[in-house]
């Protein structure tokens, strides 16, 4: 199953269960009396699926001896995001991501040998650890929170747990020897190492993944006041009150990056002459985050940012695997296993934009950019300096941007 099918699944069936919770709550609604339904949740609010309310049942005025009397009932003077952020106890958001994954730090691989210039080889063309770019690949972000109540500040409290994976980047490249220019190829890492030098083709395959998992509590502040207004035939209506909302988080993260790096060597008699160097890196990360949100709301629409920064620890590994095959003497094939606990940091941000289609439906874009430092990164393990014990470098860092669209749902 390839990992845009897997999307697809996922996302279809978190949305099966977001109309299967909306179907419930109707039928609760429709047992009774629906107005002491609507009042058994939401005990503050008169009508939570609608935009506005208005006041138009106006009894005719009763005469008083002591002046004027205001008739028809008073509109409500509440804030709409009692009924806006928050009609239900529940709500999700998916996304489906494009992300582009950034280039590791450059390790010369191999070149076309031209000679030397009395002390060091010179090359005409590099086959390097960035020659095989990691692009655009699809993955999604899924959030599912529960709405926990008000804080001793009037602020929504909600418990949050968001995936955000999926990704699978993939990428090769190779540089053979030019026509008539036989065994041509040699890595700069290592002149004189056999398999593979004096060859004619060097290819290489790249390959990272991502996943995430986090729980967070979020506070979330809320628009000012309605606003009251008399339209233009007389009736008054409840306004919301367009304004910036911030909200904050702190959680829990656990993030788990693998990557995998092969690079092949091989002469024209490939049985007689040629070298393989695979790399398997891991990296399992865990600590907590904080986060902060500015959104501008609208009526029917929001942008705004929203930033995460955390700090780690981080399992990793790296096994490394060498084969030699070689006429010339070669050193002996290498099975090597080096482990590391180190720090490290993510911070994220994101511009977005959403678009209410209904009460609890709205539309969601945004561009995004994560930025990741202290991991193992396969191809910056690459050495012919061969030490006990093992070489692990935990000091690689990736910046992966992108653009997401999906829906929000609340129920």
């Amino acid at each position: 199953m390839t990992s845009a099918t897997r999307i697809f699944w996922l996302n279809l069936i978190v949305l099966a269960l977001a109309v299967r919770g909306q179907v419930v709550a109707q039928e609760l609604l429709d047992v009774g009396d629906e107005a002491s339904a609507v009042q058994s949740f939401f005990p503050d609010v008169t009508h939570p699926d609608e935009p506005y309310l208005e006041s138009t049942d106006r009894p005719e005025p009763s005469p008083s001896s002591e002046g004027p009397e205001l008739v028809g009932p008073i509109p409500p003077v509440f804030g709409s995001d009692q009924w806006r952020d928050h009609p239900g106890r529940w709500y999700s958001q998916q996304e489906i991501m494009f992300m582009n994954r950034g280039r590791p730090r450059e390790v010369r691989l191999t070149g076309r040998l031209l000679g030397t210039n009395g002390v060091f080889p010179v090359f005409s063309e590099f086959l390097t650890s960035q020659s095989a770019r990691l692009r655009n690949a699809p993955g999604t972000r899924l959030t599912l929170g529960t709405h926990l109540g008000r804080d001793d500040y009037n602020r929504d409290r909600d418990l949050e747990f968001t995936f955000d994976g999926l990704y699978k980047w993939e990428a090769s490249n190779q540089l053979n020897s030019l026509q008539g220019n036989s065994g041509e190829l040699f890595s700069p890492l290592d002149t004189t190492v056999a398999g593979f030098n004096f060859v004619d083709t060097h290819q290489m395959h790249y390959e990272a993944d991502f996943n995430s998992f986090e729980i967070n509590l979020r506070l979330r502040n809320r628009l000012a006041r309605d606003r009251i207004v008399m339209g233009p035939d007389g009736v008054w209506v409840r306004e919301a009150t367009p304004g910036l909302v911030p909200s904050y988080l702190i959680g829990i993260r656990h993030v788990r990056a693998d990557e995998s790096f092969l690079w092949t060597s091989f002469a024209t008699d490939a049985d007689t002459r040629n070298g393989t160097y695979h790399v398997a890196a891991e990296n399992s990360l865990v600590g907590m985050q904080v986060g902060l949100d500015l959104i501008y709301q609208d009526n029917w629409w929001t942008a705004g940012a929203r930033g995460k920064f955390g700090g780690y620890v981080n399992y990793s590994q790296q096994e490394t695997m060498v084969r030699i095959v070689d006429t010339r003497p070669a050193p002996g094939d290498r099975d090597e296993l080096a482990t590391a606990e180190t720090m490290a940091v993510i911070g994220e941000l994101q511009l977005l934009s959403t678009f209410r289609l209904r009460s609890n439906i709205t539309l969601r874009t945004a561009f995004n950019l994560a930025w990741v430092h202290g991991l193992v990164i396969a191809p910056e393990q690459v050495t012919f300096d061969v030490s006990d014990p093992p070489r692990i470098n935990t000091t690689g860092y990736t910046v992966n941007t992108g653009l997401s669209v999906g829906f929000d749902m609340v129920w």
